[in-house]
């Protein structure tokens, strides 16, 4: 069965947890020191021995993300370069096409941790996945143009919806507008920027997101988009922890606790919610 590493949960998104830690090292002047406890005695059973194998869902700005440039960013890659640093590890990032499913290319070993904002749901447990500590907790919205408000999901769609295939916008959205007869119009995505492009056109009406990834996504165009108020997924598609984001690795690896440990010294030293700013996540 899968483990999952309670050693410390980040509360309800970067708002909480995050921020006390960042708090406590600014009240004292000066930075913490990072001790990277999980390196003591860890030896990790990786696909290639010294190379960190990441796979990558690079559509989901701004936690995974390619720059105009072709480069890799986000909030789970830079977190993945910092830590590949630190156990030493050369880090290679191989990017996949589609989300659904991304996450069983650790089961598979076809990589030995998946990023792109993936959420610990039920039907995502496997018994060859280990889970790391949760590090963002996530509600939903729909980003829109502000000339065709959404102010009520799925109420006020009467055109098409832009969404990410199988990930837990995409399925929340889908239960809540079957009820309505509007699942329908939920479509499929392409690419951030083309969907983002086709709402500020008013091509389509919105785009499923996470609440903090649609902050985000409004931040860059406040004059021509905005969000619904946020709401939390439907429980039968989460855990009872909520929908919260967490790194999937080869059960057995030896990655999960070490990237648990990491997450927890990143949240005591205010690290992540440096992060976090820098995504203009919080």
């Amino acid at each position: 069965m899968t483990s999952r590493s309670r050693s410390r949960r980040p509360s309800r998104g970067p708002s909480r947890g995050a921020s006390r830690g960042a708090s406590r090292g600014a009240s004292r002047g000066k930075s913490k020191k990072v001790v990277h406890s999980f390196l003591f005695a860890r030896t990790y059973d990786l696909i290639e021995p010294g190379k960190l194998i990441v796979a990558v869902y690079a559509n989901f700005y701004p936690i995974a993300y390619k720059t105009r440039t072709g480069e890799l960013a986000g909030l789970d890659v830079d977190i993945m370069k910092s830590f590949a640093k630190a156990a030493k590890l050369e880090l290679v990032l191989v990017e996949r096409p589609h989300f659904n499913k991304i996450w069983k290319q650790t089961a598979r070993r076809r990589a030995d941790i998946a990023i792109g904002g993936i959420g610990m749901m039920p039907n995502r447990l496997h018994r060859h996945i280990e889970w790391s500590l949760p590090y963002f907790h996530v509600m939903r919205t729909v980003v829109y143009n502000k000339s065709d408000p959404i102010q009520h999901f799925p109420q006020d769609v009467h055109r098409e919806v832009l969404g990410t295939f199988g990930s837990t916008g995409w399925l929340d959205a889908e239960l809540r507008a079957k009820p309505l007869h509007k699942d329908h119009l939920m479509i499929r995505g392409t690419t951030d920027e083309e969907d983002i492009q086709r709402v500020k056109d008013g091509e389509v009406q919105g785009m499923m997101r996470g609440s903090f990834v649609g902050q985000s996504i409004v931040h860059r165009y406040p004059d021509l988009l905005a969000m619904a108020k946020p709401w939390n997924i439907d429980p039968s598609l989460v855990t009872s922890d909520g929908e919260i984001f967490a790194f999937p690795t080869h059960v057995g690896s030896g990655l999960a606790p070490a990237l648990s440990s990491f997450l927890t010294e990143m949240l005591f030293t205010g690290e992540l919610d440096r992060l976090l700013i820098k995504y203009k996540l919080k």
